[in-house]
C-alpha cells in the first residue's frame, strides 16, 4: 500500500486545528456557563480531566443512559491515571440508574443497590472524589431522604463499646445479610470475638476484633483467603438497600396507613393488604418492592439532596436527556393506569420520579458546561449562549477501513493499513497511543507493527502527553479520538481488531477435590472408599462417651446407617456418575466385587495405554515453527480477553508443538471457560505448517457449533474448514472425505463418522478430541490408533477418573482452566411471579435485539401446554419444544435448528443444563424456580450471557401466600442468593 495515497492521508486531520484541551479548560473555568461542540469519539473524558486539573473541584457529568455512563467512566479512569498518577484519591464514582421501573413486577438486583448506596455514602461524607458520573434516569428517580439515609450510617472504631446484639440489629436493619463467610459486599459474619463486615464503599471487607463488648482493633482482610491485611482507624457502616423500613412505632404505623390507602384505592381485599403490610414492615421478599418505596417516607428525596454544593457540572446531550425524561414520564403514566385498572395497588408516577419540567428547571441552569453533539441552540431552555468547537475527531473512518480489508489482498491486510496510518500520524506530528486491555495484546501489537517497520514504545502505565511517537499502553478506553489542537490520538484495540468482550477476573480457590462440607447437600449421593454408594442425609451431633461430636449421616440400602466422623471426611467423595445410582448394601459384597472387577479391567487397560504412550514417547516428529507474525495476528483477533489460566494453557500447548515429541495434552475446564480457543490456536499453527487437523466431537450439535466457530475465526486465512455430519448430504460428506484424503481440506470437524474405515488423511498433524469419555469402546480403539503418531489435544469439562489419573501420573500432560469467565457481563437475575406482562416483555426485549430465549419448564407431562401458552404470548415468534423423552434424532434436530437460529424460543426441560453454548440466547426464564436447587439454577443460568450482550435470567416463583412454610423459606433463600450474587453475580 502506498503511504502517500489520498485514501490514507485523508484519515489524518490537520494538526493544530480546533482548541486545545488546556485552553478550553481555562476558558470554561473563567465563565459561568459554556457550550461546546465537536466533542466526538472519546474526547469528553480528557476535557473533563483538564477541567478538574484547572479548577480542583469535583466534576459531575450527567449523561444520557447507562451505556454512555459506562463508557465515560472507563475513559475518565484511564486519563485520570495518566494525569494524577500516584495520588491517593478515588478517581471516578458512578451512580447508576435503577435497573427496574417502579411498576416492574420483579425483585431488585442487589448489585446496583450496593453500588448506588456506596456512591451516596461517599457524597454524604464528603469523601475525596475527582469525577462523578450520573445518568439522567438516576437523577430523575426519587429515593430515600438524605436524613433517613444518614441516620442509618454509623462508625465503629477501636476503643468503642458496642452491645453485640444492638450491632447485629443495626446491620440487619441496614440491609446486610448474615453469611458463614464474608466474601461479597453487603454481608456480615460472626465468628467468636470477630465480626466481619463488608460495607460496599470499602475495597476489602473489615474485620472487627472484640474483647468483650469493646472494639480492640479493626483490620481489612482478603475475602478469598480470609487473611487480615491493613489496619483501619475507623469502619463506616452505611445502608445497602434503597428501601429501609422505619424503626419507630409511629413511623411504622404511618407506613401502614400510606400502604393501606393505595390498596383501598383499587379495592384490594383486606387480607391481601394486611399480608402486604406485614411483609413490607418485616423486610420480607416482595416482588415489585420498588413500587412501594413511597410508603416508607412521607416525602421521598431526590439526587439533588445528596449532590455536593461545590460541584462543577457537565451535561452531555441535553436535548436527548430532556426527551428521555418526557418519554419516561408518559410511559410511567400509562403503566400506572394499566396496573390500577387490573386492581393492583400502585403509587402515582409523581411519587416515584421528578417531573421532566422540574428536572429541566433544576439541572440545566446549574450546568457549567453543556456538550451538544451538533450545535448549541441559544433559545433552548438551559442551553449555553456561546459555543466553542473542540475540533475532536472520532476514529470511525480508520475502523471502517480496517474492517473492509482482507489479508488475501496483497499488502492490504488490516495490520498494514494500521501501520501506514500510524506513519502518517507520526509525520504530521501526533503522539499516538494504542490502548489494549492486556499486556499480552500489547506485545502482539508491538510485534505486528515492528514487522511492518513501525517502532512503538510500550508504556508501563498511562503517561501524560509528550513528544510525537507511537506508544502502546494497557488500559480501558471505550472509544478512540483524535485531538488535532493537542497533537494527540488514541486508538483502542476494538477499533483495530473489532469489538471485544472483557472477562471480569475473579479469584478462585485452587482446590480441585472435595474437601469441605459446603460441597455437599442433603440427599446427595456419596461414595465411601470401603462401603460404596450411599445417600448423605446431613450432619448430626451425637455423644460418644463423654464427648459430643459431629458426624456425616450416610444411609445405605435397606435403611442401614453409617455415622462418619467429620475428621474422616477424606474417606468419602461426591458421586459424579450420570443418572440415579442404586445404593450399596452396608457391609455387603457388591461394592468390593465391583472394585475387584474394575481393578482387573483397569490393569488390562493400563497395559494397553502404557504400550501406547511408550510408543508415543519413543517416536519423534518434526517440530512446528515457533509462533510468527501471522500467529500473533490470529491471536490478536480473539474477541475476548484471555484469562490467566487460559493463557497458561495456550502457552503450554505452544511449547508442546515446539518440541519433537508428539503432544498428548488434556485441557480441563468448565463449559465456556475458553477451551475451544486453546484448540483453535493449536489448529491454526498446525494448519499453517501444512498439516491437517481433525476435531472429534460426540454430538452433531457440538459439531455444528465448532464448525461455525472455526469457520468464523479462520475466515480471513487461507485455511479450508469442513464438517462431516449426518445432517449433511451424502455427496457433500463424500466430497469432504476426498478432500481429507488429497489434502485440500485443512481442518475437519465431525462426530464418530471421522473414525470410519473409509476416512483417511493425507498428512494428519493434530487430533483434537472434545469429551473423549462420551465415545464408545470401539471408537476409542480407533482414536488410540490415530493418536499413536500424531499430536493429540483432549478437551473436557467433566474428566473421568482414569483420564485425570493419567494426567496426574504424568502419563499425559494436563492444563487446567479454572478461572471462570464471570460472564462477559454479569447476568442480570430477577425473581418474579408468573406474570404474563413481565414474561412477555422479557421475551419481546430479547427478540427485539435478534436474540433467543430459553423457557425452562421441567415437567414433560404438561410442557406442551406451557409451549402453547408461550405461543399465545408471542404469536409471531418461532417456538420449539425439547425434552429428554423425545427420540434422540428428533431432539438433536430441534437443538441444531435452535443453534442455527431457526427458532426464537426453546421451551424445554433442564436438558440444556450443561454442554451447550448458544451465544445468541441471552434470556432464560425458569418456571417454578422454587422447586430447583441452587446448584441447578446456577447451571441453568450459565446457559446465557456468553456474548457481549447483556443477559437476563428470570426465576419464576408462586406468590408467597400460596406456598408452604418450607417452600417459602426456599424462595426467600433463593431471593437472598440472587441479591447477594452467590453464584448469580
Amino acid at each position: 500500500m502506498d503511504a502517500n495515497t489520498p485514501e490514507s492521508t485523508a484519515l489524518v486531520p490537520d494538526i493544530g486545528r480546533g482548541v486545545s484541551l488546556r485552553d478550553l479548560a481555562e476558558e470554561i473555568a473563567d465563565k459561568s456557563r459554556t457550550g461546546v461542540t465537536g466533542v466526538r469519539g472519546g474526547a469528553l473524558a480528557p476535557l473533563l480531566v483538564e477541567v478538574h486539573r484547572r479548577t480542583g473541584r469535583l466534576v459531575m457529568a450527567v449523561v444520557e443512559d447507562a451505556d454512555a455512563a459506562g463508557n465515560l467512566a472507563a475513559d475518565l479512569r484511564y486519563h485520570a491515571a495518566a494525569s494524577f498518577a500516584g495520588e491517593e484519591m478515588d478517581a471516578v464514582v458512578s451512580f447508576p440508574e435503577h435497573d427496574l421501573g417502579p411498576y416492574d413486577q420483579l425483585a431488585l438486583d442487589r448489585r446496583l443497590s450496593l453500588e448506588r448506596s456506596a456512591a451516596l455514602f461517599r457524597l454524604t461524607r464528603g469523601m475525596a472524589v475527582r469525577f462523578l458520573v450520573v445518568t439522567a434516569a438516576a437523577v430523575a428517580r426519587k429515593m430515600l431522604p438524605r436524613e433517613a439515609f444518614e441516620e442509618r450510617c454509623f462508625s465503629i472504631e477501636p476503643g468503642a463499646v458496642w452491645d453485640r446484639d444492638l450491632l447485629l440489629e443495626r446491620l440487619e436493619r441496614g440491609g446486610y445479610h448474615r453469611t458463614p463467610l464474608v466474601e461479597e459486599p453487603g454481608t456480615y459474619a460472626i465468628r467468636g470475638s470477630l465480626v466481619d463486615i463488608y460495607p460496599p464503599y470499602l475495597d476489602k471487607p473489615a474485620r472487627i476484633d472484640f474483647f468483650g463488648n469493646e472494639v480492640e482493633r479493626a483490620r481489612t482482610f482478603d475475602p478469598q483467603s480470609q487473611r487480615t491485611a491493613g489496619v483501619l482507624q475507623r469502619v463506616w457502616v452505611h445502608p445497602v438497600r434503597g428501601a429501609l423500613v422505619p424503626i419507630g412505632y409511629e413511623d411504622r404505623q404511618s407506613v401502614a396507613r400510606r400502604l393501606r390507602a393505595v390498596c383501598d384505592a383499587v379495592h384490594q381485599p383486606s387480607t391481601k393488604t394486611a399480608e402486604l403490610i406485614d411483609d413490607l414492615l418485616e423486610g420480607r421478599l416482595i416482588v415489585g418492592m420498588e413500587g412501594f418505596l413511597p410508603a416508607l417516607a412521607p416525602e421521598l428525596g431526590t439526587f439533588f439532596d445528596y449532590q455536593p454544593d461545590d460541584v462543577w457540572l457537565c451535561v452531555e446531550h441535553p436535548d436527548a436527556i430532556r426527551r428521555g425524561w418526557q418519554n419516561r414520564e408518559k410511559a410511567l403514566e400509562a403503566e400506572h393506569r394499566a396496573l390500577t385498572a387490573e386492581g393492583r395497588p400502585a403509587f402515582p408516577p409523581h411519587e416515584h420520579v421528578v417531573s421532566a419540567k422540574e428536572l429541566a428547571a433544576r439541572l440545566f441552569p446549574l450546568a457549567d458546561l453543556v456538550v451538544h453533539p451538533l450545535g448549541i441552540l441559544g433559545d433552548e431552555p438551559g442551553a449555553a449562549v456561546a459555543a466553542v468547537d473542540l475540533g475532536a475527531e472520532a476514529t470511525d473512518n480508520l475502523t471502517q477501513r480496517l474492517r473492509n480489508v482482507r489479508p488475501e489482498a496483497a499488502g492490504a491486510d488490516p495490520a498494514t493499513v494500521l501501520s501506514v496510518h500510524l506513519v502518517h500520524l507520526l509525520e504530521e506530528g501526533y503522539r499516538t497511543t494504542l490502548v489494549a486491555h492486556t499486556a499480552g495484546q500489547v506485545d502482539r501489537l508491538a510485534t505486528m507493527l515492528l514487522a511492518r517497520g513501525v517502532s512503538a514504545r510500550k508504556l508501563e502505565r498511562p503517561e501524560p502527553p509528550g513528544r510525537p511517537e507511537v506508544t502502546l499502553a494497557v488500559g480501558e478506553l471505550s472509544r478512540g479520538v483524535v485531538l488535532p489542537a493537542d497533537g494527540l490520538c488514541f486508538i483502542t484495540e476494538e477499533e483495530v481488531f473489532g469489538r471485544r468482550s472483557r472477562r471480569v477476573q475473579k479469584k478462585r480457590s485452587k482446590a480441585t477435590s472435595f474437601d469441605d462440607l459446603r460441597s455437599l447437600s442433603p440427599n446427595d449421593l456419596v461414595v465411601h472408599q470401603e462401603h460404596g454408594v450411599g445417600r448423605y442425609e446431613g450432619l448430626v451431633r451425637r455423644q460418644v462417651r463423654s464427648f459430643e461430636m459431629d458426624f456425616l449421616l450416610i444411609v445405605y440400602q435397606g435403611g442401614d446407617r453409617l455415622y462418619l466422623p467429620v475428621y474422616r471426611l477424606s474417606q468419602v467423595q461426591k458421586y459424579k456418575g450420570a443418572g440415579a445410582e442404586r445404593l450399596d448394601k452396608l457391609g455387603g459384597q457388591t461394592f468390593s466385587k465391583a472394585k475387584s472387577e474394575v481393578k482387573k479391567a483397569a490393569e488390562k487397560m493400563a497395559g494397553q495405554l502404557l504400550d501406547l504412550y511408550a510408543r508415543r514417547a519413543a517416536s519423534e516428529r518434526e517440530a512446528f515453527d515457533s509462533a510468527d507474525d501471522l500467529q500473533a495476528e490470529f491471536e490478536a483477533a480473539f474477541p475476548f480477553e484471555e484469562t490467566d489460566d487460559q493463557a497458561r494453557a495456550i502457552d503450554e500447548v505452544a511449547a508442546d508443538l515446539s518440541t519433537t515429541r508428539p503432544m498428548d495434552r488434556l485441557v480441563c475446564g468448565d463449559v465456556g471457560f475458553g477451551k475451544t480457543e486453546v484448540a483453535m490456536r493449536a489448529a491454526f499453527r498446525v494448519a499453517m505448517a501444512g498439516r491437517q487437523v481433525a476435531v472429534l466431537v460426540p454430538t452433531t450439535v457440538l459439531a455444528q457449533q465448532h464448525y461455525q466457530t472455526f469457520r468464523a475465526r479462520f475466515s480471513p486465512w487461507p485455511i479450508r474448514v469442513e464438517m462431516l455430519s449426518r445432517f449433511r448430504s451424502a455427496s457433500r460428506n463424500q466430497s469432504v472425505v476426498l478432500g481429507m484424503k488429497d489434502g485440500t481440506v485443512d481442518v475437519v470437524i465431525g462426530t464418530h463418522r471421522l473414525l470410519s474405515k473409509d476416512v483417511h488423511f493425507k498428512r494428519l498433524g493434530l487430533l483434537v478430541i472434545d469429551e473423549e469419555h462420551r465415545f464408545g469402546v470401539t471408537h476409542k480403539e480407533r482414536i488410540r490408533s490415530l493418536r499413536a503418531s500424531v499430536d493429540a489435544l483432549t478437551m473436557t469439562a467433566t474428566p473421568i477418573p482414569r483420564t485425570l489419573q493419567m494426567a496426574f501420573g504424568a502419563v499425559r500432560d494436563l492444563s487446567l482452566i479454572q478461572t471462570a469467565p464471570a460472564q462477559r457481563r454479569p447476568v442480570r437475575t430477577f425473581v418474579c411471579h408468573d406474570d404474563t406482562k413481565t414474561l412477555r416483555e422479557a421475551m419481546e426485549r430479547e427478540l427485539a435485539r435478534e436474540g433467543q430465549v430459553f423457557f425452562v419448564h421441567n415437567r414433560v407431562r404438561d410442557i406442551d401446554k406451557v409451549a402453547q401458552r408461550v405461543r399465545d404470548m408471542m404469536p409471531r415468534a418461532r417456538i420449539a419444544v425439547g425434552h429428554g423423552q423425545m427420540k434422540e434424532h428428533q431432539l438433536e434436530k430441534v437443538m441444531l435448528d435452535f443453534v442455527a437460529g431457526r427458532y426464537d424460543i426453546l421451551v424445554c426441560t433442564t436438558i440444556i443444563e450443561s454442554g451447550i453454548d448458544i451465544p445468541r440466547a441471552n434470556t432464560i426464564i425458569v418456571d417454578r424456580a422454587d422447586t430447583m436447587g441452587m446448584a441447578q439454577l446456577y447451571q441453568l443460568r450459565g446457559r446465557v450471557g456468553r456474548s457481549r450482550e447483556q443477559a437476563y435470567a428470570y426465576l419464576v416463583v408462586p406468590p408467597l401466600g400460596a406456598l408452604s412454610e418450607e417452600a417459602k423459606q426456599r424462595v426467600e433463600t433463593l431471593a437472598r442468593h440472587t441479591e447477594l450474587g452467590s453464584g448469580f453475580s
